[in-house]
Formats: structure tokens, C-alpha cells, sequence
């Protein structure tokens, strides 16, 4: 009896060990499963990344070749008319001013996405977040203002931050 006591003492550490290392293979399996999208998303997310910079670079370079290759504006000879005066060039007109828009805390539930975007500007921030459904984000005076479109619809309007 001695001896299966003692036995088993000195096999409980082996058949433990031998469990844990079981477990931890069946735990590193479920997670590189589990991982296996993600890498799919990394993928993805870094093939965007690297057309927007290629397009970065390319429009960097044209950009920089317009530049080099436009003549520079000199002031021609003064042409003259068929009366034989010389012809008045017209000054630039100014720029119009930027366009003003109301508060944004004037944005009401039931008002029309076209209504919000003509008279509150366009948003800061605009996702979509399902098929007809938009999540707009207004800031203003350091507020906040969430308005969520569906539809084409405001149904809700949330303010946060500011006084």
C-alpha cells in the first residue's frame, strides 16, 4: 500500500504537467483560429493605406510638375484695339466671402438632411452607419452635436460638451 502511495506521489507531477501542456495547446490553437481574421482585416486596412499613399505621392509629384512647368504670370504689352487705344484689363474680382451658417444647436428632430446641411453647414464629421442611416457630428464653441439621419431625416439630436 506503501508503495502505490508513493508511486502516485511521484506521478501526480508528471500526469499534471502533461495536462497543462494539453490545455495550453488547445488554448494556442483557439487563439491563432481566432487571430486568423484579424490578420485578414490587417491586411485589408494596409492595402488602403498604401493606395492612399501612392495617390498621395502621385498628386505630391503632378502637383510639383504643374508648378514647375506653368509659365510665370508676367505683365504683357498693353494690346491695342482696333480704335487703336490701348485695352483695360479688368481688376480681379474678390472673393466671395465664405459662407455663414446658423448654430448648430438649431438642428431639430424631423428636419430634412438637405435642410440641416444648407442651413448648419456640412459636418465635421459624417459616417454612414447602415443603408439610409448616417451618424453626423456638428462642433461648435467647444459643444458637440450628434445627429443621427434616417432616411434622410433627422430623429435625433444629442448635444454634448460646452457651456
Amino acid at each position: 500500500m506503501l508503495r502505490h502511495a508513493v508511486s502516485l506521489l511521484l506521478l501526480a507531477p508528471a500526469l499534471a504537467c502533461a495536462q497543462a501542456m494539453v490545455e495550453y495547446a488547445a488554448g494556442a490553437a483557439a487563439a491563432s483560429n481566432a487571430s486568423a481574421g484579424a490578420k485578414a482585416v490587417g491586411k485589408s486596412v494596409a492595402g488602403a493605406l498604401e493606395k492612399l499613399n501612392k495617390n498621395l505621392d502621385d498628386g505630391a509629384s503632378s502637383s510639383k510638375t504643374e508648378t514647375l512647368s506653368t509659365p510665370s504670370r508676367s505683365k504683357a504689352p498693353a494690346r491695342k484695339s482696333s480704335t487703336g487705344a490701348a485695352a483695360k484689363s479688368q481688376p480681379d474680382a474678390p472673393a466671395p466671402p465664405p459662407p455663414t451658417y446658423e448654430d448648430p444647436s438649431g438642428i431639430q428632430q424631423g428636419m430634412a438632411y438637405d435642410d440641416v446641411v444648407k442651413r448648419f453647414g456640412p459636418p465635421a464629421i459624417a459616417l454612414t452607419t447602415a443603408p439610409g442611416e448616417q451618424s453626423l457630428t456638428y462642433a461648435k464653441k467647444g459643444a458637440s452635436f450628434d445627429v443621427k439621419v434616417i432616411n434622410g431625416k433627422v430623429t435625433a439630436v444629442q448635444k454634448t460638451g460646452g457651456a
